[in-house]
């Protein structure tokens, strides 16, 4: 009974979809966002997305992440970015696509979950349960063949010493193909 009630909760997931017309920052590119020699690098690759309309999200769990224990200063820089985005809630069927992700990752993604952090999990699951792409410095924590890669750029930046340091950025989508069977139960 209970799986089933959870199923009819997540029946709406819009599998398949062609066109992905929405991007979820993962909470790394928004901390990149707030650097200033990073942030025209990241603005250049998203032009094509404001070109064709596309709306820039955030997960709840980003806001949490990104005020945790900062202080003061920080905590105003990063409220006044957190303004430029729609946030999409936690709520019922994107905690328990997330709980079900915990163990596809775990099964097909050769993720250990000790360690990792369930935010990631939550960003993931809402990439998947509104259907958007995933912008993310951090391609691991979606794993193929869960997520696919659609593109990546690099940014770039000088450190103190005057060598650069370079950064990978990801744009994922979610492989419905392959999670079709993977999360709804019969």
């Amino acid at each position: 009974m209970t799986r089933m009630l959870r199923d009819k909760d997540i029946a709406d997931i819009p599998y398949l979809q062609k066109e992905i017309s929405e991007v979820v920052f993962d909470t790394n590119i928004l901390r990149y966002s707030n650097h200033p020699v990073f942030l025209p690098q990241i603005e250049k690759f998203l032009e094509k997305f404001v070109i064709r309309n596309a709306r820039f999200l955030i997960s709840a769990v980003s806001i949490f992440e990104l005020l945790q224990a900062a202080n003061e200063t920080i905590e105003k820089e990063n409220i006044v970015l957190l303004s430029k985005f729609d946030s999409f809630p936690l709520n019922k069927k994107l905690l328990i696509v997330a709980a079900r992700l915990a163990g596809i990752y775990q099964k097909y993604g050769g993720i250990n979950l000790r360690g990792f952090g369930s935010g990631d999990l939550y960003i993931a699951a809402t990439s998947i349960t509104i259907s958007t792409y995933i912008l993310t410095a951090n391609q691991k924590d979606y794993p193929h063949p869960i997520f696919q890669e659609e593109e990546s750029f690099v940014i770039s930046n000088k450190d103190k010493f005057g060598r650069t340091e370079y950064t990978s950025i990801y744009l994922l989508k979610p492989n419905y193909e392959f999670l079709a069977d993977k999360l709804i139960t019969n």
